[in-house]
């Protein structure tokens, strides 16, 4: 993988976000509702390294607190990482005064019709989704 392709500051894919209106709590994801059983990829950290700007620091500048910024490369996190797309079936518990959940089941290859665990997502929380890229 060339160093283009690893994640710099930007993070691609968007966040998933609970908004609250007269209908009630409404999950989206690039502002459009989405809806039980539906399939979505979540970023994850495939393997890292030093960011190469900031030696791993994640500020960059002089030492003195008042001149010292977080680096552009990484966004601070003094690392950067190549992409992976983990994809999971997007469901949710809403509870009506803003504080639902949505539940995302891994996609495991051949797996059974059961589904035992599930990655929790609540308002305000900054993991990153796409849609799944079509094989």
């Amino acid at each position: 993988m060339s160093p283009a392709e690893w994640v710099r500051a930007d993070l691609p894919g968007s966040p998933l976000v609970l908004t609250v209106g007269p209908g009630g709590e409404r999950w989206t994801l690039d502002g459009k509702p989405c809806h039980a059983g539906e399939g979505f990829e979540l970023l994850i950290e495939g393997e890292g390294r030093n960011c190469d700007t900031c030696e791993g620091e994640g500020r960059i500048g002089d030492w003195d607190a008042d001149t010292r910024r977080a680096c552009l490369d990484c966004g601070g996190r003094g690392y950067t990482f190549a992409p992976l797309w983990l994809r999971v079936r997007f469901e949710y518990q809403n509870a009506g005064d803003g504080t639902g959940e949505a539940l995302l089941y891994v996609r495991a290859p051949g797996g059974g019709e059961k589904d035992h665990h599930a990655i929790r997502v609540r308002k305000g929380e900054g993991l990153r989704f796409r849609l799944p890229v079509p094989a």
